[in-house]
C-alpha cells in the first residue's frame, strides 16, 4: 500500500476518501482548482459558475502540488484573478479561505497578496500578504467606521516549498482573524505578534474579489498557486488537517 493511502487509512479508517472528495463533502462556495487550459478559473464550489475568475498575466497549465497541470504561475508584477463581487461570497458574518502556494519570493514590494477584497474605505478589506523576506503572513479587516484591524504572524512561510494557508473569521466569535499553516500533513496556527480584535460593525465587501494582487495590481505575489478555496464557515481543526494531508502537503 502506498504511502498516500496509508495515510487517507489513518485519517477516515474504512472511510477512505480523496482529497476531491474530501474537499466536496466540506462544501466550499468558491473552489476554484486552477487546472484550468486557460482564463477563466471556474469555480466548483457550490455557488456554480457566477463566481469563475478572470485572469491577468496569468501562466495556467503549470506544475502544481496536486498534477502536471494542476497550477498557475503568478509572476510578482501584474498577475491577477478577479472576479465581480458575488453576495454567495460576501458573508456578513463568518468566511474561511484557503490557499495551497509554493511561493517563489516575497512578492512585489515585499507583500505579495494572497487575496485583497476592497470596500468604499479601502482596496484592501480583507488582505493576506507575505512579509519582507516570506517573514511573516498579515491580514486587515475593515468595521463600517473606516477603522481597520490587523493580525501578523512571528513566522511566514518557506520559498520553493508548497504549503496551505487558510484564513478564518467569525464575527460572532472573538472577532479576530485565524491565520493557519498546513504543511508536512498537520495544519496548525500561527503565532502571532499581533492580533486585534475587530470593534463596531463589519464592513462587507463592495467591490471585486481579487485574488493573488490588489485590483490596481500593485503588490502581486510571486510564485505558483494549485487551489483556492472559499467557505461561508469556519472549517474545524480536523478539516484543516486533512485537507493538507490528503493534498500531500
Amino acid at each position: 500500500m502506498s504511502s498516500a493511502a496509508v495515510k487517507e487509512l489513518l485519517l477516515f479508517g474504512d472511510d477512505a476518501k480523496t482529497f476531491a472528495q474530501f474537499i466536496a463533502d466540506t462544501a466550499p462556495v468558491g473552489w476554484w482548482k486552477l487546472n484550468d487550459a486557460s482564463s477563466p478559473a471556474v469555480n466548483s464550489g457550490s455557488a456554480g459558475t457566477a463566481i469563475n475568475m478572470t485572469g491577468t498575466s496569468v501562466t495556467f497549465q503549470q506544475t502544481g502540488k496536486l498534477g502536471a497541470t494542476d497550477a498557475v504561475s503568478l509572476d510578482g508584477a501584474n498577475s491577477r484573478l478577479q472576479t465581480a463581487n458575488n453576495a454567495a461570497l460576501a458573508n456578513p458574518t463568518t468566511w474561511e479561505f484557503a490557499f495551497l502556494v509554493n511561493p517563489n519570493s516575497a512578492g512585489e514590494s515585499s507583500q505579495g497578496k494572497f487575496f485583497s477584497w476592497g470596500n468604499a474605505f479601502s482596496d484592501t478589506i480583507h488582505h493576506f500578504e507575505f512579509g519582507s523576506g516570506l517573514t511573516a503572513v498579515r491580514t486587515q479587516i475593515w468595521n463600517a467606521a473606516g477603522s481597520s484591524f490587523a493580525s501578523s504572524t512571528t513566522t511566514g512561510l518557506t520559498a520553493s516549498t508548497w504549503a496551505w494557508v487558510f484564513c478564518a473569521y467569525d464575527d460572532s466569535g472573538d472577532r479576530k482573524a485565524h491565520l493557519y499553516k498546513g504543511i508536512s500533513g498537520v495544519a496548525a496556527e500561527y503565532a502571532y505578534s499581533l492580533q486585534v480584535a475587530l470593534t463596531g460593525t463589519y464592513k462587507t465587501p463592495t467591490q471585486a474579489l481579487n485574488l493573488f494582487n490588489t485590483s490596481n495590481r500593485t503588490l502581486t505575489f510571486d510564485g505558483l498557486a494549485d487551489e483556492v478555496l472559499y467557505w461561508n464557515r469556519n472549517l474545524t481543526a480536523n478539516e484543516r488537517t486533512q485537507i493538507t494531508a490528503l493534498s500531500g502537503v
